[in-house]
């Protein structure tokens, strides 16, 4: 079983995370091969990585380009071109970064049994149950394509409707195909935060993703997260640098830069809880800045809420927000992007 470095038990065996200790030995070392320098994150070392000595020969390649992810300068409003370029490099980056920080020792010891029609005896427990909360019967339809389309496997879904607009009958018979999914009916008069409380007691998963109604999220979201997880000691892990887009089609970058790094804030649409971590912590009973509440528990309690990438998310910005705030406020460090928004987030 793991230990975790406190000498407290881990109900999740298997699980690579950083902290954790194996008291069976030999053990296949649960740490990604490459891991970027994040103990110590200030903007110099967190441009770089440590790459393991026993990282395979296409892990060390791909380690190189995965580098440029973190390295490249960081866009200006100044300099439109300079944003461009970084985006561009930094997009073409990313899928060499997944490829080269996602391998473990666990997963080149499963591709070998599985080349020689063996079972692994490794099993990593990264399930996650992804919580959405909506008091909106138009946003189901929207709710059940971001949760469905997450290629990150054993993925479980709680819907929980907020709102006596819903037609039980109907929300039913919509989720009859849908596999792995619960939904709870919780009365319109309990508050957001209470629901998602009500989210994290219920998960049986040691991940609880926190999914809101009207925002996109891409197909890579949930494994990016998860293996953030992999390479921090943080309880919550989600997005400071993302996407968002308006009704008019524009799309914008908030907080350009604000990747790969400890912070004091992520986007409330983007919190990936860590169950064992947090304990006790629950959301406050509110509907309206509850998130950044929650993040802030996390860091009383001592405990680390990190940024990863941005991409596979857009925050989507309509009239019917629940955070009422004017266009330029809202767009205060942003650049503006070129492009379709799901285009330009899912790499």
């Amino acid at each position: 079983m793991l230990v975790a470095a406190d000498g407290e038990p881990n109900p999740w065996p298997g699980a690579p995370v950083a902290g954790y200790r194996s008291n069976v030995s030999p053990a296949v070392d649960p740490a990604p091969f490459v891991q970027p320098l994040v103990a110590n994150p200030t903007r110099r070392t967190r441009r770089r990585a440590v790459v393991s000595g026993a990282a395979p020969a296409d892990v060390r390649r791909r380690a190189s380009d995965a580098r440029r992810a973190v390295a490249t300068a960081v866009p200006s409003k100044l300099h439109p071109d300079r944003a461009a370029r970084w985006l561009e490099e930094t997009a073409a980056a990313h899928a060499a970064y997944r490829r080269a920080h996602g391998r473990t020792a666990a997963d080149v010891v499963a591709e070998a049994c599985a080349l020689n029609g063996l079972t692994s005896p490794v099993r990593a427990e990264e399930d996650v149950t992804v919580v959405c909360v909506t008091n909106r019967p138009a946003q189901l339809d929207h709710a059940i394509a971001n949760v469905t389309r997450q290629r990150h496997p054993n993925t479980r879904f709680l819907l929980i409707t907020n709102s006596s607009q819903f037609d039980r009958n109907v929300v039913a018979a919509r989720l009859a195909t849908v596999e792995g999914v619960e939904v709870r009916h919780v009365d319109e008069a309990a508050s957001l935060g209470t629901c998602l409380n009500l989210g994290l007691d219920l998960a049986t998963t040691r991940f609880v993703a926190k999914f809101d109604d009207d925002d996109h999220y891409g197909a890579e979201y949930l494994g990016d997260l998860v293996l953030a997880h992999r390479f921090t000691d943080a309880a919550v892990v989600g997005k400071h640098s993302h996407y968002a887009s308006f009704e008019d089609s524009s799309v914008h970058l908030r907080f350009h830069g604000r990747e790969f790094e400890y912070t004091s804030w992520v986007a409330g649409g983007t919190l990936l809880i860590d169950r064992l971590r947090i304990g006790s912590i629950r959301f406050e009973d509110r509907s309206l800045g509850e998130d950044g509440a929650f993040l802030a528990s996390c860091e009383r309690a001592g405990l680390g809420v990190y940024a990863a990438d941005r991409f596979n998310y857009v925050q989507r910005r309509t009239g019917a927000n629940t955070w009422d705030v004017d266009r330029a406020t809202y767009l205060r460090r942003s650049v503006p992007v070129s492009g379709n928004a799901e285009a330009v987030a899912d790499r």
